[in-house]
C-alpha cells in the first residue's frame, strides 16, 4: 500500500522492540541461525571423532576429522494478534492507539504466556534435577545450591542464571540474612549468590512444582529463536475485516537446546525428579 497511509515508522519500531524488556526468554535470543522454510531453522554444530586418547604426533599426516553440520529444528510456536482501531481516527491517533494496545497486550498477555512456554520447554531439556518433598525453604536452599554447583562442576560448567520462585527467594533471604531487591525491567537480576546470577519469577511463570530453574552457559546452552514474519498495517478500505485501521502482528518462535548441553540445565523442586527431566544421553 502507498507510504502515505502507513503508520509512522516509530510506531512500528516501538511495537517490535517492546517485548524485549518484558520477558526472561529475551536474554537468550540469538540471530545466528539460518532459516529454511516455514518454521524450520538450521543450527550449526561441530562434532569430533570418538577417541578415548589423543593420537601420537605424526607430523603433517595428522587427519583433520572435525565435522561441521547443520541440524534442522522446527520452531513450535506461531502466534498472531490483530488490533483494530475505528476508521474515524486519523493516522496519528490510530497509530498511538495501536501501539498502546500492542504494548499492553505484550506486557499483560503475551509476555507471561511466552515465558511459561519457555520455562516449560527448558525444563523438559534438563540434564540435572533435584527433587524435594516440598518447596525450597531456608533450611534446605543452601544445600540446593551446593548440589547445583556440584552437578555443574562434574560437567565442566560453572555459574549461570538461576530463576527462583518468590518462595525460594524469600527462603534464600532468610538463609543468608540478606535483603534482595529488583529494580527495572523483569529481566534485571536481584543479585548474585555463589557465582550465580539470580532472578525472581514473581509472576508464576515457572512450571508448577519447580522452585529453581538454572541455565548455565547462556545462549551456548539455550537459544531463543524468533522468526517474526510480519507486522502489517492496513488503512480503512485496504482490507476486508471491516471499516477500521487494522494492524496484524505475527511471531514465529521457539527454543533450541543442543543435547550435549543439557547438563547446563538444572531444576529443583517437588516436581523436578522422578523422571520429569529428560536424561543426558551424551550426544
Amino acid at each position: 500500500m502507498p507510504n502515505s497511509i502507513n503508520f509512522p515508522k516509530e510506531y512500528l519500531e516501538t511495537i517490535d522492540e517492546q517485548l524485549m524488556g518484558q520477558t526472561f526468554a529475551a536474554r537468550y535470543q540469538t540471530g545466528g541461525e539460518e532459516f529454511a522454510g516455514n518454521r524450520t531453522v538450521l543450527v550449526p554444530e561441530i562434532s569430533f571423532p570418538n577417541q578415548e586418547t589423543p593420537n601420537d604426533y605424526d607430523s603433517f599426516a595428522t587427519k583433520n576429522d572435525i565435522a561441521l553440520k547443520y541440524t534442522a529444528y522446527t520452531l513450535p510456536y506461531d502466534k498472531q494478534e490483530v488490533f483494530q482501531v475505528d476508521a474515524v481516527d486519523d493516522i496519528d491517533t490510530a497509530g498511538l492507539l495501536t501501539v498502546n494496545a500492542a504494548t499492553q497486550y505484550d506486557r499483560t498477555v503475551f509476555a507471561p504466556w511466552l515465558d511459561k512456554q519457555f520455562f516449560a520447554d527448558v525444563k523438559a531439556m534438563a540434564g540435572g534435577a533435584q527433587g524435594t518433598a516440598a518447596a525450597l525453604t531456608n533450611s534446605n536452599i543452601k544445600k540446593a545450591f551446593r548440589d547445583l554447583r556440584s552437578h555443574l562442576r562434574k560437567s565442566g560448567l560453572a555459574g549461570g542464571d538461576v530463576y527462583l520462585s518468590s518462595t525460594a527467594v524469600a527462603a534464600l533471604e532468610d538463609a543468608t540474612n540478606r535483603e534482595w531487591s529488583n529494580e527495572g525491567t523483569i529481566t534485571d537480576s536481584i543479585g548474585r549468590y555463589n557465582d550465580f546470577e539470580l532472578f525472581e519469577d514473581a509472576g508464576g511463570r515457572l512450571p508448577d512444582g519447580i522452585d529453581m530453574l538454572v541455565i548455565s552457559g547462556g545462549i551456548q546452552t539455550v537459544r531463543y529463536v524468533v522468526k517474526r514474519a510480519v507486522t502489517y498495517t492496513f488503512a480503512p478500505g485496504d482490507h476486508t475485516e471491516g471499516d477500521n485501521w487494522l494492524t496484524q502482528i505475527r511471531r514465529v518462535f521457539g527454543i533450541v537446546g543442543l543435547r550435549n548441553k543439557r547438563p547446563g540445565i538444572y531444576v529443583a523442586g517437588a516436581n523436578a525428579a522422578n523422571g520429569s527431566a529428560l536424561p543426558y544421553d551424551g550426544e
